[in-house]
Protein backbone atom coordinates (compact mmCIF):
# COMPACT_ATOMS: atom_id res chain seq x y z
CA UNK A 1 0.00 0.00 0.00
CA UNK A 2 1.46 3.32 -1.09
CA UNK A 3 1.76 6.37 1.16
CA UNK A 4 -0.70 8.36 -0.99
CA UNK A 5 -3.35 5.64 -0.61
CA UNK A 6 -2.93 5.64 3.18
CA UNK A 7 -3.23 9.46 3.21
CA UNK A 8 -6.45 9.37 1.18
CA UNK A 9 -7.99 6.75 3.45
CA UNK A 10 -7.04 8.81 6.50
CA UNK A 11 -8.71 11.89 5.05
CA UNK A 12 -11.90 9.92 4.35
CA UNK A 13 -11.85 8.60 7.92
CA UNK A 14 -11.51 12.11 9.34
CA UNK A 15 -14.43 13.29 7.21
CA UNK A 16 -16.54 10.46 8.64
CA UNK A 17 -15.59 11.41 12.19
CA UNK A 18 -16.29 15.10 11.52
CA UNK A 19 -19.75 14.19 10.28
CA UNK A 20 -20.46 12.66 13.70
CA UNK A 21 -19.44 15.83 15.54
CA UNK A 22 -22.84 17.30 14.82
CA UNK A 23 -24.50 14.59 16.90
CA UNK A 24 -24.90 15.73 20.52
CA UNK A 25 -24.88 12.17 21.86
CA UNK A 26 -21.55 11.48 20.19
CA UNK A 27 -20.08 14.66 21.63
CA UNK A 28 -21.37 13.80 25.10
CA UNK A 29 -19.84 10.31 25.03
CA UNK A 30 -16.56 11.66 23.69
CA UNK A 31 -16.44 14.32 26.40
CA UNK A 32 -17.06 11.70 29.10
CA UNK A 33 -14.18 9.57 27.81
CA UNK A 34 -11.78 12.54 27.73
CA UNK A 35 -12.64 13.56 31.30
CA UNK A 36 -11.90 10.10 32.71
CA UNK A 37 -9.02 10.20 35.19
CA UNK A 38 -7.89 6.64 34.32
CA UNK A 39 -6.68 7.38 30.81
CA UNK A 40 -3.22 7.28 29.34
CA UNK A 41 -2.00 7.39 25.78
CA UNK A 42 1.55 7.23 24.49
CA UNK A 43 3.28 6.73 21.17
CA UNK A 44 6.94 5.80 21.13
CA UNK A 45 9.50 5.49 18.34
CA UNK A 46 12.13 2.81 18.78
CA UNK A 47 15.37 2.75 16.74
CA UNK A 48 17.51 -0.38 16.94
CA UNK A 49 21.14 -0.94 15.96
CA UNK A 50 23.50 -3.80 16.68
CA UNK A 51 27.27 -4.14 16.94
CA UNK A 52 29.21 -7.41 16.92
CA UNK A 53 32.07 -7.74 19.40
CA UNK A 54 35.32 -8.29 17.50
CA UNK A 55 37.43 -9.13 20.58
CA UNK A 56 36.65 -12.86 20.62
CA UNK A 57 36.96 -13.08 16.82
CA UNK A 58 40.45 -11.51 16.96
CA UNK A 59 41.45 -13.83 19.82
CA UNK A 60 40.51 -16.90 17.76
CA UNK A 61 42.22 -15.59 14.60
CA UNK A 62 45.40 -14.95 16.61
CA UNK A 63 45.44 -18.44 18.13
CA UNK A 64 44.46 -20.46 15.03
CA UNK A 65 47.91 -20.35 13.30
CA UNK A 66 49.40 -21.96 16.42
CA UNK A 67 46.62 -24.55 16.55
CA UNK A 68 47.32 -25.33 12.87
CA UNK A 69 50.91 -26.21 13.71
CA UNK A 70 49.88 -28.45 16.60
CA UNK A 71 47.18 -30.24 14.61
CA UNK A 72 49.47 -30.82 11.62
CA UNK A 73 52.55 -31.81 13.65
CA UNK A 74 51.56 -32.85 17.20
CA UNK A 75 54.04 -33.95 19.82
CA UNK A 76 54.10 -37.69 20.56
CA UNK A 77 55.60 -40.20 22.97
CA UNK A 78 57.44 -43.35 21.85
CA UNK A 79 55.97 -46.23 23.80
CA UNK A 80 57.87 -49.53 23.94
CA UNK A 81 56.25 -52.86 24.73
CA UNK A 82 58.29 -56.05 25.10
CA UNK A 83 57.09 -59.61 24.62
CA UNK A 84 59.08 -62.86 24.76
CA UNK A 85 58.42 -64.78 21.53
CA UNK A 86 59.95 -67.65 19.58
CA UNK A 87 63.18 -66.48 17.98
CA UNK A 88 61.94 -67.24 14.46
CA UNK A 89 58.93 -64.93 15.00
CA UNK A 90 60.90 -61.95 16.27
CA UNK A 91 60.61 -59.07 13.83
CA UNK A 92 63.49 -57.08 15.25
CA UNK A 93 66.43 -57.77 17.57
CA UNK A 94 67.40 -54.72 19.62
CA UNK A 95 70.06 -54.15 22.29
CA UNK A 96 67.31 -54.68 24.87
CA UNK A 97 66.71 -58.12 23.36
CA UNK A 98 70.41 -59.07 23.75
CA UNK A 99 70.51 -57.76 27.32
CA UNK A 100 67.36 -59.72 28.17
CA UNK A 101 68.80 -62.91 26.65
CA UNK A 102 72.01 -62.46 28.65
CA UNK A 103 70.02 -62.33 31.89
CA UNK A 104 67.66 -65.18 30.91
CA UNK A 105 69.98 -68.00 29.81
CA UNK A 106 67.12 -70.53 29.93
CA UNK A 107 66.01 -69.14 26.55
CA UNK A 108 69.37 -70.17 24.91
CA UNK A 109 69.03 -73.31 22.77
CA UNK A 110 72.69 -73.94 21.85
CA UNK A 111 76.13 -72.33 22.04
CA UNK A 112 78.23 -73.12 18.96
CA UNK A 113 81.96 -73.89 18.96
CA UNK A 114 82.75 -70.50 17.41
CA UNK A 115 81.02 -68.72 20.32
CA UNK A 116 77.81 -67.86 18.48
CA UNK A 117 74.47 -68.38 20.26
CA UNK A 118 71.24 -69.86 18.92
CA UNK A 119 68.30 -68.60 21.06
CA UNK A 120 65.06 -70.52 21.46
CA UNK A 121 63.09 -67.45 22.61
CA UNK A 122 63.98 -63.79 22.57
CA UNK A 123 62.51 -60.48 23.73
CA UNK A 124 60.77 -58.66 20.87
CA UNK A 125 60.46 -54.92 21.53
CA UNK A 126 57.68 -53.13 19.65
CA UNK A 127 57.73 -49.34 19.47
CA UNK A 128 54.52 -47.37 19.04
CA UNK A 129 53.82 -43.65 18.78
CA UNK A 130 51.44 -42.45 21.50
CA UNK A 131 49.78 -39.11 20.66
CA UNK A 132 47.50 -39.04 23.69
CA UNK A 133 49.86 -37.12 25.93
CA UNK A 134 48.50 -34.50 28.34
CA UNK A 135 49.34 -31.54 26.10
CA UNK A 136 47.54 -33.05 23.09
CA UNK A 137 44.52 -33.92 25.24
CA UNK A 138 44.54 -30.28 26.34
CA UNK A 139 44.49 -29.10 22.69
CA UNK A 140 41.72 -31.61 21.84
CA UNK A 141 39.58 -30.28 24.72
CA UNK A 142 40.34 -26.71 23.66
CA UNK A 143 39.07 -27.39 20.12
CA UNK A 144 35.87 -28.85 21.57
CA UNK A 145 35.44 -25.80 23.81
CA UNK A 146 36.00 -23.43 20.89
CA UNK A 147 33.41 -25.37 18.87
CA UNK A 148 30.77 -24.88 21.57
CA UNK A 149 31.88 -21.28 22.17
CA UNK A 150 31.58 -20.27 18.49
CA UNK A 151 28.39 -22.27 17.81
CA UNK A 152 26.46 -20.55 20.61
CA UNK A 153 27.41 -17.08 19.46
CA UNK A 154 26.92 -17.82 15.77
CA UNK A 155 23.46 -19.29 16.41
CA UNK A 156 22.41 -16.31 18.50
CA UNK A 157 23.74 -13.81 15.95
CA UNK A 158 21.95 -15.55 13.07
CA UNK A 159 18.68 -15.68 15.03
CA UNK A 160 18.90 -11.97 15.87
CA UNK A 161 20.59 -10.80 12.71
CA UNK A 162 17.89 -8.34 11.60
CA UNK A 163 17.42 -5.13 13.56
CA UNK A 164 14.09 -3.33 13.10
CA UNK A 165 12.86 0.17 13.79
CA UNK A 166 9.39 0.25 15.28
CA UNK A 167 6.69 2.68 16.37
CA UNK A 168 4.00 1.74 18.86
CA UNK A 169 0.76 3.37 19.97
CA UNK A 170 -0.72 2.28 23.32
CA UNK A 171 -4.12 3.41 24.55
CA UNK A 172 -5.68 2.64 27.94
CA UNK A 173 -9.02 4.11 28.90
CA UNK A 174 -11.51 3.42 31.69
CA UNK A 175 -14.85 5.24 31.32
CA UNK A 176 -17.94 5.26 33.56
CA UNK A 177 -21.40 5.62 32.05
CA UNK A 178 -23.90 5.56 34.98
CA UNK A 179 -23.36 2.09 36.49
CA UNK A 180 -21.51 0.64 33.49
CA UNK A 181 -17.69 0.70 33.28
CA UNK A 182 -15.92 0.35 29.95
CA UNK A 183 -12.25 -0.52 29.86
CA UNK A 184 -10.39 -0.25 26.56
CA UNK A 185 -6.81 -1.38 25.96
CA UNK A 186 -5.42 -0.93 22.48
CA UNK A 187 -1.93 -1.52 21.09
CA UNK A 188 -0.81 -0.89 17.53
CA UNK A 189 2.79 -1.59 16.46
CA UNK A 190 4.57 -0.77 13.20
CA UNK A 191 8.03 -2.17 12.41
CA UNK A 192 10.39 -1.84 9.47
CA UNK A 193 14.01 -2.85 8.73
CA UNK A 194 16.37 -0.44 10.46
CA UNK A 195 19.07 1.64 8.81
CA UNK A 196 21.97 0.30 10.86
CA UNK A 197 25.12 2.47 10.66
CA UNK A 198 27.24 -0.54 11.73
CA UNK A 199 25.96 -2.80 8.95
CA UNK A 200 29.20 -2.84 6.91
CA UNK A 201 31.38 -3.53 9.93
CA UNK A 202 29.00 -6.26 11.13
CA UNK A 203 29.13 -7.95 7.72
CA UNK A 204 32.94 -8.04 7.88
CA UNK A 205 32.88 -9.59 11.35
CA UNK A 206 30.21 -12.10 10.28
CA UNK A 207 32.41 -13.13 7.33
CA UNK A 208 35.29 -13.72 9.78
CA UNK A 209 33.02 -15.83 12.00
CA UNK A 210 32.00 -17.99 9.03
CA UNK A 211 35.67 -18.44 8.14
CA UNK A 212 36.38 -19.48 11.75
CA UNK A 213 33.59 -22.08 11.56
CA UNK A 214 35.18 -23.49 8.41
CA UNK A 215 38.54 -23.73 10.17
CA UNK A 216 36.91 -25.50 13.11
CA UNK A 217 35.30 -27.95 10.71
CA UNK A 218 38.79 -28.74 9.38
CA UNK A 219 40.05 -29.33 12.93
CA UNK A 220 37.14 -31.65 13.75
CA UNK A 221 37.84 -33.84 10.69
CA UNK A 222 41.64 -33.79 11.01
CA UNK A 223 43.83 -36.84 11.68
CA UNK A 224 44.80 -35.31 15.00
CA UNK A 225 41.21 -35.33 16.31
CA UNK A 226 40.68 -38.88 14.99
CA UNK A 227 43.77 -40.06 16.89
CA UNK A 228 42.46 -38.31 20.01
CA UNK A 229 38.88 -39.58 19.68
CA UNK A 230 39.14 -41.94 22.67
CA UNK A 231 41.30 -39.64 24.81
CA UNK A 232 40.05 -38.34 28.14
CA UNK A 233 39.33 -34.57 28.09
CA UNK A 234 41.18 -32.12 30.32
CA UNK A 235 39.43 -30.26 33.13
CA UNK A 236 40.28 -27.04 34.94
CA UNK A 237 42.73 -26.23 36.37
CA UNK A 238 45.13 -26.91 33.50
CA UNK A 239 48.51 -28.31 34.54
CA UNK A 240 51.37 -25.97 33.74
CA UNK A 241 53.69 -28.47 32.06
CA UNK A 242 57.00 -27.41 30.54
CA UNK A 243 55.62 -27.82 27.02
CA UNK A 244 52.57 -25.62 27.73
CA UNK A 245 54.63 -22.96 29.49
CA UNK A 246 57.62 -22.77 27.11
CA UNK A 247 56.49 -23.94 23.67
CA UNK A 248 55.03 -20.93 21.74
CA UNK A 249 52.23 -22.91 20.07
CA UNK A 250 51.00 -24.64 23.22
CA UNK A 251 51.47 -21.39 25.15
CA UNK A 252 49.16 -19.59 22.68
CA UNK A 253 46.61 -22.41 23.06
CA UNK A 254 46.65 -21.97 26.85
CA UNK A 255 46.15 -18.22 26.42
CA UNK A 256 43.07 -18.91 24.26
CA UNK A 257 41.78 -21.34 26.90
CA UNK A 258 41.99 -18.62 29.59
CA UNK A 259 40.29 -16.09 27.29
CA UNK A 260 37.33 -18.42 26.64
CA UNK A 261 36.92 -19.14 30.36
CA UNK A 262 36.77 -15.41 31.18
CA UNK A 263 34.65 -14.28 28.20
CA UNK A 264 31.02 -14.49 29.36
CA UNK A 265 29.27 -12.35 26.74
CA UNK A 266 27.35 -13.38 23.63
CA UNK A 267 29.45 -11.13 21.43
CA UNK A 268 26.70 -8.83 20.13
CA UNK A 269 25.37 -5.59 21.64
CA UNK A 270 22.05 -3.94 20.78
CA UNK A 271 21.57 -0.19 21.06
CA UNK A 272 17.98 1.01 21.40
CA UNK A 273 16.93 4.65 21.15
CA UNK A 274 13.37 5.46 22.19
CA UNK A 275 11.65 8.79 21.46
CA UNK A 276 8.18 9.77 22.71
CA UNK A 277 5.89 11.15 20.02
CA UNK A 278 4.13 14.41 20.95
CA UNK A 279 0.31 14.55 20.77
CA UNK A 280 -1.49 17.51 19.23
CA UNK A 281 -5.13 18.25 20.03
CA UNK A 282 -6.25 16.93 16.65
CA UNK A 283 -4.29 13.69 17.13
CA UNK A 284 -5.72 13.21 20.64
CA UNK A 285 -9.25 13.68 19.30
CA UNK A 286 -8.62 10.94 16.72
CA UNK A 287 -7.39 8.57 19.43
CA UNK A 288 -10.39 9.14 21.68
CA UNK A 289 -12.66 8.71 18.68
CA UNK A 290 -11.10 5.26 18.22
CA UNK A 291 -11.82 4.45 21.89
CA UNK A 292 -15.43 5.55 21.49
CA UNK A 293 -15.78 3.47 18.31
CA UNK A 294 -14.61 0.35 20.17
CA UNK A 295 -17.04 1.00 23.04
CA UNK A 296 -19.94 1.47 20.63
CA UNK A 297 -18.98 -1.68 18.73
CA UNK A 298 -18.98 -3.75 21.93
CA UNK A 299 -22.22 -2.22 23.18
CA UNK A 300 -23.94 -2.97 19.90
CA UNK A 301 -22.89 -6.61 19.81
CA UNK A 302 -23.38 -7.64 23.44
CA UNK A 303 -23.98 -11.35 23.99
CA UNK A 304 -27.04 -10.62 26.15
CA UNK A 305 -28.96 -9.56 23.08
CA UNK A 306 -28.32 -12.87 21.30
CA UNK A 307 -30.23 -16.06 21.92
CA UNK A 308 -27.75 -18.83 22.73
CA UNK A 309 -28.96 -22.48 22.65
CA UNK A 310 -28.60 -24.28 25.97
CA UNK A 311 -26.55 -27.16 24.54
CA UNK A 312 -23.85 -24.73 23.39
CA UNK A 313 -23.34 -23.33 26.87
CA UNK A 314 -20.22 -24.87 28.40
CA UNK A 315 -19.46 -24.83 32.08
CA UNK A 316 -15.91 -25.46 33.28
CA UNK A 317 -14.35 -25.76 36.68
CA UNK A 318 -10.71 -24.74 36.64
CA UNK A 319 -8.61 -26.50 39.27
CA UNK A 320 -5.19 -24.87 39.67
CA UNK A 321 -2.19 -27.10 40.23
CA UNK A 322 1.35 -26.46 41.38
CA UNK A 323 3.80 -27.66 38.75
CA UNK A 324 7.11 -28.75 40.23
CA UNK A 325 10.33 -27.70 38.55
CA UNK A 326 13.46 -29.83 38.24
CA UNK A 327 14.99 -28.02 41.23
CA UNK A 328 11.88 -28.69 43.36
CA UNK A 329 12.00 -32.41 42.55
CA UNK A 330 15.74 -32.55 43.27
CA UNK A 331 15.62 -30.72 46.60
CA UNK A 332 12.13 -31.89 47.69
CA UNK A 333 11.79 -31.38 51.44
CA UNK A 334 7.97 -31.64 51.87
CA UNK A 335 7.55 -27.90 51.40
CA UNK A 336 6.45 -28.11 47.78
CA UNK A 337 4.45 -31.35 47.70
CA UNK A 338 1.06 -31.43 46.04
CA UNK A 339 -0.73 -32.44 49.24
CA UNK A 340 0.35 -29.11 50.77
CA UNK A 341 -1.88 -27.30 48.26
CA UNK A 342 -5.37 -28.89 48.37
CA UNK A 343 -7.52 -28.20 45.34
CA UNK A 344 -10.70 -26.17 45.51
CA UNK A 345 -12.80 -29.22 44.77
CA UNK A 346 -11.32 -31.09 47.73
CA UNK A 347 -12.00 -28.16 50.03
CA UNK A 348 -15.66 -28.03 48.97
CA UNK A 349 -16.02 -31.80 49.49
CA UNK A 350 -14.37 -31.52 52.90
CA UNK A 351 -16.84 -28.79 53.97
CA UNK A 352 -19.81 -30.92 52.88
CA UNK A 353 -18.65 -34.01 54.78
CA UNK A 354 -19.57 -34.75 58.37
CA UNK A 355 -16.99 -33.96 61.09
CA UNK A 356 -14.39 -36.66 61.65
CA UNK A 357 -14.34 -38.76 64.77
CA UNK A 358 -11.41 -38.77 67.18
CA UNK A 359 -10.58 -42.34 66.20
CA UNK A 360 -10.55 -41.42 62.52
CA UNK A 361 -8.28 -38.45 63.21
CA UNK A 362 -5.88 -40.67 65.22
CA UNK A 363 -5.81 -43.25 62.41
CA UNK A 364 -5.05 -40.57 59.81
CA UNK A 365 -2.32 -39.08 61.98
CA UNK A 366 -0.85 -42.54 62.55
CA UNK A 367 -0.96 -43.28 58.81
CA UNK A 368 0.63 -39.92 58.04
CA UNK A 369 3.42 -40.64 60.55
CA UNK A 370 3.94 -44.10 59.03
CA UNK A 371 4.10 -42.65 55.52
CA UNK A 372 6.64 -40.06 56.63
CA UNK A 373 8.69 -42.82 58.28
CA UNK A 374 8.57 -44.94 55.13
CA UNK A 375 9.65 -41.94 53.06
CA UNK A 376 12.52 -41.21 55.47
CA UNK A 377 13.60 -44.88 55.34
CA UNK A 378 13.51 -44.81 51.55
CA UNK A 379 15.68 -41.71 51.50
CA UNK A 380 18.14 -43.32 53.94
CA UNK A 381 18.21 -46.47 51.80
CA UNK A 382 19.05 -44.38 48.74
CA UNK A 383 21.80 -42.63 50.65
CA UNK A 384 23.24 -45.94 51.88
CA UNK A 385 23.12 -47.33 48.35
CA UNK A 386 24.95 -44.28 47.00
CA UNK A 387 27.53 -44.56 49.82
CA UNK A 388 28.05 -48.26 49.01
CA UNK A 389 28.54 -47.45 45.33
CA UNK A 390 31.02 -44.70 46.20
CA UNK A 391 32.92 -47.06 48.53
CA UNK A 392 33.00 -49.79 45.87
CA UNK A 393 34.32 -47.30 43.33
CA UNK A 394 36.95 -46.17 45.83
CA UNK A 395 38.03 -49.77 46.51
CA UNK A 396 38.14 -50.48 42.78
CA UNK A 397 40.27 -47.40 42.22
CA UNK A 398 42.58 -48.43 45.08
CA UNK A 399 42.94 -51.92 43.58
CA UNK A 400 43.75 -50.47 40.17
CA UNK A 401 46.34 -48.14 41.72
CA UNK A 402 47.88 -51.05 43.66
CA UNK A 403 48.07 -53.11 40.47
CA UNK A 404 49.71 -50.19 38.66
CA UNK A 405 52.22 -49.74 41.51
CA UNK A 406 53.02 -53.47 41.51
CA UNK A 407 53.56 -53.45 37.77
CA UNK A 408 55.79 -50.40 38.02
CA UNK A 409 57.81 -52.00 40.83
CA UNK A 410 58.22 -55.09 38.67
CA UNK A 411 59.37 -52.94 35.75
CA UNK A 412 61.74 -51.07 38.08
CA UNK A 413 63.23 -54.32 39.39
CA UNK A 414 63.74 -55.58 35.83
CA UNK A 415 65.35 -52.28 34.90
CA UNK A 416 67.66 -52.40 37.95
CA UNK A 417 68.67 -55.96 37.07
CA UNK A 418 69.34 -54.89 33.51
CA UNK A 419 71.42 -51.92 34.68
CA UNK A 420 73.39 -54.14 37.10
CA UNK A 421 74.15 -56.59 34.29
CA UNK A 422 75.26 -53.79 32.01
CA UNK A 423 77.47 -52.35 34.78
CA UNK A 424 79.04 -55.80 35.34
CA UNK A 425 79.72 -56.15 31.64
CA UNK A 426 81.28 -52.71 31.56
CA UNK A 427 83.57 -53.58 34.50
CA UNK A 428 84.64 -56.80 32.78
CA UNK A 429 85.26 -54.94 29.54
CA UNK A 430 87.37 -52.34 31.36
CA UNK A 431 89.38 -55.12 33.06
CA UNK A 432 90.07 -56.80 29.71
CA UNK A 433 91.13 -53.50 28.22
CA UNK A 434 93.47 -52.85 31.18
CA UNK A 435 95.04 -56.35 30.84
CA UNK A 436 95.57 -55.85 27.11
CA UNK A 437 97.07 -52.44 27.78
CA UNK A 438 99.44 -53.95 30.38
CA UNK A 439 100.53 -56.74 27.99
CA UNK A 440 101.13 -54.21 25.24
CA UNK A 441 103.24 -52.07 27.58
CA UNK A 442 105.40 -55.12 28.53
CA UNK A 443 105.82 -56.04 24.87
CA UNK A 444 106.86 -52.50 24.00
CA UNK A 445 109.42 -52.50 26.86
CA UNK A 446 110.91 -55.81 25.62
CA UNK A 447 111.18 -54.44 22.10
CA UNK A 448 112.92 -51.31 23.38
CA UNK A 449 115.37 -53.46 25.40
CA UNK A 450 116.17 -55.60 22.34
CA UNK A 451 116.75 -52.47 20.29
CA UNK A 452 119.15 -51.12 22.96
CA UNK A 453 121.07 -54.44 23.05
CA UNK A 454 121.37 -54.50 19.27
CA UNK A 455 122.68 -50.94 19.27
CA UNK A 456 125.18 -51.81 22.03
CA UNK A 457 126.46 -54.87 20.11
CA UNK A 458 126.81 -52.81 16.98
CA UNK A 459 128.81 -50.17 18.83
CA UNK A 460 131.14 -52.84 20.41
CA UNK A 461 131.70 -54.48 17.03
CA UNK A 462 132.53 -51.12 15.50
CA UNK A 463 135.09 -50.37 18.25
CA UNK A 464 136.68 -53.85 17.93
CA UNK A 465 136.97 -53.43 14.17
CA UNK A 466 138.65 -50.05 14.60
CA UNK A 467 141.16 -51.49 17.12
CA UNK A 468 141.91 -54.42 14.80
CA UNK A 469 142.64 -52.08 11.93
CA UNK A 470 144.98 -50.02 14.09
CA UNK A 471 146.86 -53.16 15.15
CA UNK A 472 147.04 -54.36 11.54
CA UNK A 473 148.48 -51.09 10.34
CA UNK A 474 151.00 -51.07 13.18
CA UNK A 475 152.14 -54.64 12.48
CA UNK A 476 152.41 -53.91 8.80
CA UNK A 477 154.59 -50.90 9.48
CA UNK A 478 156.80 -52.94 11.81
CA UNK A 479 157.03 -55.67 9.17
CA UNK A 480 158.20 -53.19 6.61
CA UNK A 481 160.88 -52.05 9.04
CA UNK A 482 161.86 -55.66 9.91
CA UNK A 483 160.92 -55.21 13.49
CA UNK A 484 157.87 -57.55 13.72
CA UNK A 485 160.10 -60.49 14.73
CA UNK A 486 158.50 -62.91 12.35
CA UNK A 487 154.87 -62.01 13.17
CA UNK A 488 152.59 -62.11 10.17
CA UNK A 489 149.82 -59.52 10.09
CA UNK A 490 146.26 -60.92 10.06
CA UNK A 491 144.16 -59.78 7.10
CA UNK A 492 141.42 -57.30 8.04
CA UNK A 493 137.86 -58.51 7.82
CA UNK A 494 135.60 -56.80 5.32
CA UNK A 495 132.40 -54.85 6.13
CA UNK A 496 132.78 -55.58 9.84
CA UNK A 497 131.22 -59.04 9.62
CA UNK A 498 131.74 -61.98 11.92
CA UNK A 499 135.14 -62.91 10.33
CA UNK A 500 136.79 -60.01 12.09
CA UNK A 501 135.52 -61.31 15.38
CA UNK A 502 136.90 -64.70 14.66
Amino acid sequence: MSASTVKNLHDLYLKKVDSLQGNSSFLSLEKTIKKSVDNFVFQKKRLESKMFDEAWVNALETAFPHLDKIVKNPRNFIKQEGDVVIAALAKRVSPESIAHLASHTQFIRKVNSDGSIEPEKILSVNTEEDFQIYENRFVMTLIQKVNEFVMRRYTYIMEHLDARDSEILVVHSVSQFKDITYEVDSRVKLSRPSTDVNEKKNEEILAKIKKIRGQLNYYNNSVFMKNMSNARPVRNPVQQTNLIVKHPDYKAAYKLWCFIDKYDRLGVAFNVDEVNHPFTDEYADEVYSLVLAQILTLETHLTDSDEVPAEEIKKKTILPKIRLSLEDETFLDKKFAYHEFPLYEKEVRARNLAPKTAEKIRQEESQKTADEWDETQAIEAVREHEAAIAKAEELDEAAKNAKIRKERQKQLAAWEEKVALMAKRLVETDARHAEKKKEKAASDALLREKALLAAQRKRIKSEALRDHRIDYMHLKRLSSLGLNQGKTPVPMAKNGDDEGDK
